[in-house]
């Protein structure tokens, strides 16, 4: 199932239009969902590429945003995915297109690099993602561990702060 913004909601056919009713209306009620949907899926275009976000669980959280359980996010540019993200849970901003992931958060770059954290905003439209509650990534035998990172998607590039350590085993790259 693939939710759109409410202004195009009802484009479509009438069976799509009362499902997406059903859906938004606790939001206007300012309640919380009782609607727990399986399979979640959301491709959102933006400047950077096309952004495809999916979880097991998702529910709405009468507020505005979608919880999501058992979450794994990609952005595909240039008709190659940039970079995959995976996580326990997460809660997504749909007027925003902000992605909060919590738990064990693991992101692979399409170049190979990988970095892992317990907290991390993925902010769609810019396709920047930051975290700020530990990080380690790696890259073939390097290892860097900081306090945070601000990772751009198009770029590709990775900017750990915050008590930095490093270390190189050139064992890591043997079978």
């Amino acid at each position: 199932m693939i939710p759109r913004r409410r202004k195009s909601c009802f484009e479509g056919n009438l069976p799509a239009a009362i499902l997406c009713l059903f859906l938004f209306f606790p939001q206007m009620a300012g309640a919380v969902s009782d609607v727990e949907m399986t399979g979640f899926k959301i491709i959102q275009e933006t400047e950077s590429g096309r952004w495809e976000i999916q979880a097991d669980k998702a529910f709405y959280d009468g507020q505005g945003d979608v919880i999501l359980q058992k979450v794994s996010a990609k952005m595909i540019s240039d008709g190659r995915e940039s970079v995959s993200v995976v996580s326990d849970k997460g809660r997504y901003e749909p007027e925003r297109l902000i992605l909060h992931l919590e738990g064990h958060v693991v992101v692979t770059s399409g170049l190979g690099s990988r970095f892992e954290t317990p907290r991390l905003k993925w902010d769609g439209p810019s396709a920047l993602m930051l975290a700020d509650k530990g990080v380690q990534l790696k890259r073939g035998p390097l290892k860097v561990l900081g306090d945070t990172v601000r990772y751009t998607v198009k770029s590709g590039t990775a900017i750990v702060a915050g008590g930095v350590r490093s270390t190189w085993d050139e064992r890591s790259d043997r079978p």
